[in-house]
C-alpha cells in the first residue's frame, strides 16, 4: 500500500524540481527584484527605535492595560496626534514621533470578570514597548506614560476606590499586629523560647509586617503603575535592511510566480 504514495511523492518533487529550473531566470528575476525594493524603502524611510520600560501595577488588570494599548494604536494608525499628546500630557510635535505602542505582560494570569468580582492586591509586571522616530524621547514617553496611566477621570476614580480599599486593609492589619503584640501570653518569653515558637505562625506575622508597610505605601500613592525601569534611549534602529526582507522575498516570489501563470493562462486561450 506505501509504494504508491512514495512514488507519487517521488513524482511530485520532480516536478517541482522541473518547475523551479524552469523558471530559475524568473526566479531570480524576483529575487532581485525584491531585494532592491527593499533596499529602497529603507533608504527613503525615517529611521525608526524601539524602547521599552517595565512597569508595575495594583490598580490596572492585565485585560485593562491591553484594551489602553490597543486604543493608543488605533489612534496612532489614524494619525490622530492631538488624542496621543493631550493623553501622554506633550506636545503635539513630540507625539507625532510615535509610531506604534505594545505591551507585554509577564504574568499574564487574570482575566476581566475575575478581576471584576474580586478585590485583588498583587501587582501585574509588565513591559511597554513604544517604536519612535526619535532615540531621544525615552524621559518624555516614561513621564507620559505615568501621566496618562494617572491623570485620566477612569483611572482618578480607579485610585480613589483603591484607596479605600487598601486603608480598610491597614486599619485591619494594624489592628491584629497590636492584638500580637499586646498579647500577654508573649510577656517574659526569652528569645530562646521565642524561637522555639511554632516558625508558621512567626513566618505569618513577618509576613504581615512586609504587607502592612506594602499596604501603607499603595494607600498615599496617587500613581496607578509604578516605573521598575524606565524607557532607555537606544540609537539602533529597528527597520533595517534585514527586518522584512523574508516578508518581502516571500511577497515577490509567490506574487510573481502568480501574475506568471496568470499571464500565460490568459494568453494561451
Amino acid at each position: 500500500m506505501e509504494e504508491p504514495r512514495e512514488i507519487d511523492i517521488m513524482v511530485l518533487i520532480n516536478l517541482i524540481k522541473k518547475y523551479l529550473y524552469t523558471n530559475r531566470f524568473v526566479l531570480i528575476g524576483l529575487v532581485v527584484a525584491a531585494l532592491g525594493y527593499q533596499f529602497v524603502k529603507v533608504q527613503r524611510s525615517s529611521p525608526v527605535y524601539s524602547t521599552e520600560m517595565l512597569a508595575n501595577s495594583t490598580v490596572l488588570s492585565n485585560y485593562r492595560i491591553k484594551e489602553v494599548v490597543k486604543l493608543f494604536n488605533k489612534r496612532i494608525s489614524e494619525n490622530d496626534f492631538e488624542y496621543v499628546a493631550k493623553n501622554l500630557n506633550m506636545p503635539v510635535e513630540t507625539a507625532s514621533n510615535i509610531k506604534g505602542i505594545s505591551v507585554e505582560i509577564i504574568e499574564d494570569k487574570d482575566n476581566y470578570f475575575d478581576y471584576a468580582k474580586t478585590p485583588r492586591f498583587e501587582s501585574n509586571v509588565f513591559f511597554v514597548k513604544i517604536d519612535c522616530l526619535k532615540s531621544s524621547l525615552c524621559d518624555s514617553l516614561t513621564e507620559g506614560v505615568k501621566y496618562f496611566f494617572s491623570q485620566n477621570e477612569y483611572m482618578k476614580k480607579k485610585l480613589a476606590v483603591n484607596m479605600d480599599l487598601y486603608n480598610e486593609v491597614v486599619q485591619e492589619m494594624e489592628s491584629d499586629i497590636a492584638k500580637f503584640e499586646n498579647d500577654s501570653s508573649l510577656e517574659g518569653v526569652s528569645a530562646q523560647n521565642l524561637v522555639k515558637m511554632d516558625e508558621n505562625e512567626l513566618t505569618g506575622k513577618l509576613n504581615m509586617r512586609v504587607q502592612l508597610l506594602k499596604f501603607r505605601w499603595s494607600a498615599t500613592s496617587d500613581q496607578a503603575i509604578d516605573v521598575i525601569q524606565p524607557f532607555a534611549c537606544s540609537n539602533v534602529r529597528t527597520n533595517t535592511y534585514k527586518s522584512g526582507l523574508l516578508k518581502m522575498l516571500i511577497i515577490f516570489l509567490f506574487g510573481g510566480l502568480f501574475a506568471k501563470e496568470a499571464f500565460l493562462f490568459v494568453f494561451k486561450k
